[in-house]
């Protein structure tokens, strides 16, 4: 049996340019340490801030390969076929 679930590269990918550029790491450590104020938030190593959610939306409205790939935006898959038991 196969289970799919989705793959999250691009978060390893930003955790590993944090710890190799001087600049994310330095503002990181100003997050986690609070140095930027109350708009900056860190849950389980990720950090968040005050307006991401309609900042994230803004931009997958004004992003082409996003809206070229939108669920609702590509055709049907047509007919499903059961799998084949053997």
């Amino acid at each position: 049996m196969n289970v799919s679930f989705p793959q999250v590269e691009i978060l390893d990918a930003v955790r590993e340019e944090t710890e190799t550029s001087p600049e994310l790491l330095q503002l990181q450590q100003g997050i986690t340490q609070g140095e930027l104020g109350s708009d900056w938030a860190v849950q389980e190593g990720l950090i968040f801030f005050k307006g991401m959610k309609l900042a994230t939306s803004e931009f997958v409205q004004n992003c082409l390969v996003c809206q070229r790939h939108k669920w609702q935006n590509l055709q049907p898959a047509g007919l499903l076929q059961p799998p084949r038991l053997l």
